[in-house]
């Protein structure tokens, strides 16, 4: 069962899709990505075998840690990777 915002606790998650370990996708929301097929996002189709997916996931008991989620430590982590030279999608900062 999805749990919304003002129900604690929930996790929140930020998901990334990687290709030649270059950001393609990535979002953060109440649900992680497991593998490729559960990403809309694909273009790439020739290299579906190529790409990786990686998360990590946060415990939210308020709603200051939900605005941390998204506003600084989703951000935090997505910056190890850089982003494909062709990424169509929204950046992160």
């Amino acid at each position: 069962m999805i749990k919304f915002s003002n129900e604690y606790p929930y996790m929140l998650y930020t998901s990334v899709l990687l290709l030649d370990g270059k950001i393609e996708n990535w979002k953060t929301g109440n649900r992680h990505w497991n593998n490729t097929f559960n990403i809309t996002g694909l273009w790439k189709f020739e290299r579906i075998g190529d790409y990786k997916v990686q998360w990590i996931g946060w415990l939210i008991e308020n709603v200051e840690q939900n605005e941390k989620v998204f506003n600084v430590l989703s951000h935090k982590w997505l910056k190890q990777w850089l982003y494909a030279k062709d990424y169509r999608l929204m950046r992160d900062r």
